[in-house]
């Protein structure tokens, strides 16, 4: 983990992904109840790396993993922001707007169907 975290923090998103790939491996089968915090982690990271490298379909891959094992929101919120992340670096503005949206109710907060200008 430490070691695919320092690659990501240095723009080595290739790299960074093969040192969480071995975290993985590394992992017991059962790693989402034993070391739910580990797990989520490595897998949060790898979903970045694998973002940053332009792997989408893989970094899907590894958001939905995330969202069929998290156990809150707030953990699921990387997900989300990835997500978003990927579909304003495709020019997919209304996608990007509906998954945040999406993210801010399971959080808990409601935004209006309609919402009007904000005044200054």
């Amino acid at each position: 983990l430490l070691a695919g975290k320092k690659a990501l923090s240095s723009l080595a998103a290739e790299a960074a992904a093969d040192f969480l790939k071995m975290a993985i491996r590394s992992l017991s089968p059962n790693s989402w109840q034993s070391d739910y915090e580990r797990t989520l982690n490595i897998y949060s990271y790898l979903a970045r790396a694998e973002y940053l490298s332009k792997n989408f379909e893989e970094a899907e891959r590894i958001f939905n993993l995330i969202l069929e094992n998290s156990k809150t929101a707030e953990d699921q919120s990387v997900v989300y922001e990835l997500k978003s992340s990927i579909y304003v670096s495709q020019n997919k503005m209304d996608e990007a707007l509906s998954i945040l949206k999406k993210a801010v109710g399971r959080l808990g907060i409601r935004l209006p169907a309609k919402p009007s200008e904000i005044s200054p």
